[in-house]
Formats: C-alpha cells, sequence, structure tokens
C-alpha cells in the first residue's frame, strides 16, 4: 500500500536570488575585515616610523642651525646652578615682615657671556609652599659666578603650615626647591632645570 503524501510536508527549497544576497552580503563583510586589518597595520607602521622620522628631520636642518643648537646644549651644560654653601635658605617668623629668602649660586663655565633673564623657584616644605621669582636681569659673565637671591614674604597660612614642623629652630622636614633658570646668550636662550633637596634648615622664631 502506497501512503499518500501529506499536504502539509513541502521540499525546504532556498530561493537561488536570496542565496546570491547572502553570498554577496558575506563577501562584502569579509572585505570590510580586511580593510580593517589592513589599516591597523599601517598606523602600527607609522607609528613605528615615527621616531626615526623625527630624528630625521633633525638631520635635515640646516648645518648652521644644527650648530647653534648643538653650541647651545654644550652651553647649557657647562651652566651650574646650585645653593649657596653657607645658610642657602633663611626662614624668620621673628621679623617685622616673617619672610624666607633662598641664595643661589650661578657658576658660568662656559666661554660666552650669559644674562640671567629669569629664574622661577617652586619651593615645598612638606607640601606645595610658594611660587617666587627672580626678575631682575643678573650678567653672569665667561668663567665667573655670581650669587642670586629671592626674599618672599610669608603670609599667614605658609607661616602656620612652616611652625607646625619646626622642632628646636630646626625644620623637621625636607625642604625641596624646583628651579627654572633662562639666560640670554648671543647664541639663544639657554634654558637649566635644578632641584635641591635641604634638611635641617634653621628657622628664626619669635623672640629667638
Amino acid at each position: 500500500m502506497r501512503l499518500a503524501s501529506s499536504p502539509l510536508v513541502k521540499e525546504s527549497v532556498v530561493d537561488p536570488g536570496i542565496l546570491a544576497a547572502i553570498i554577496a552580503a558575506a563577501a562584502t563583510i569579509v572585505a570590510a575585515l580586511i580593510g580593517v586589518l589592513l589599516r591597523s597595520r599601517q598606523v602600527s607602521r607609522a607609528q613605528d616610523e615615527q621616531a626615526p622620522r623625527s630624528e630625521e628631520a633633525r638631520t635635515m636642518l640646516p648645518g648652521w642651525l644644527r650648530s647653534r643648537r648643538r653650541r647651545r646644549e654644550t652651553i647649557q651644560d657647562q651652566i651650574v646652578i646650585d645653593l649657596r654653601s653657607v645658610n642657602p635658605i633663611d626662614i624668620s617668623f621673628g621679623s617685622d615682615v616673617p619672610r624666607i629668602t633662598v641664595y643661589f649660586r650661578i657658576a658660568n663655565m662656559s666661554p660666552v657671556d650669559l644674562v640671567l633673564d629669569r629664574l622661577l623657584v617652586n619651593l615645598w616644605v612638606g607640601q606645595p609652599t610658594l611660587n617666587a621669582a627672580i626678575l631682575h636681569r643678573q650678567e653672569v659673565p665667561r668663567r665667573n659666578e655670581e650669587i642670586v637671591s629671592f626674599a618672599e614674604p610669608l603670609s599667614l597660612p605658609q607661616q602656620e603650615q612652616m611652625q607646625h614642623q619646626v622642632r628646636d629652630n630646626m625644620l623637621d622636614t625636607t625642604v625641596y626647591i624646583y628651579v627654572d633658570a633662562y639666560f640670554d646668550s648671543k647664541i639663544g636662550q639657554v634654558h637649566v632645570e635644578e632641584r635641591f633637596e635641604r634638611q635641617d634648615v634653621p628657622c628664626r622664631l619669635p623672640g629667638s
């Protein structure tokens, strides 16, 4: 006996147009992924080449400009900024105007005369305490040294912050001083950075 096929059962047939559309969409996605990978490789290659290109750019500068830069860097290495050897930091709470004074020694060991244009100071006593500057221009002849200083009045909050750290007329914490100095010379401006640490800084208290 042959069974009659049910009208509810049909063969599954994919329309050729739909199949073509699926294949085209898949091809588009694959092409997009390949494009992303290629761009990623190009970006990575560009980053790898960036440093050598910057060095190449320096070598492409005119000879006189490269020479000028080298001379300025040489002079920079021959400028010494230090704290004065004797009592470089003077903190006075007992004067009519409480203040802090800092003395610097600048040694110009280069063969070029310099002019200190400005010296910027950031001073910490346990935490950021004050910013100060030496703005008067100071000549520093070649093979010579000069002493420069700044005196900054202390506000009441600054006094309280520092006095809380005084023991036996000495600061019981390290003083940090960050310096940015700018010098004018015949071959351009020279920038020097320095950082100093000083412990056991004496303080003059009221009545002392």
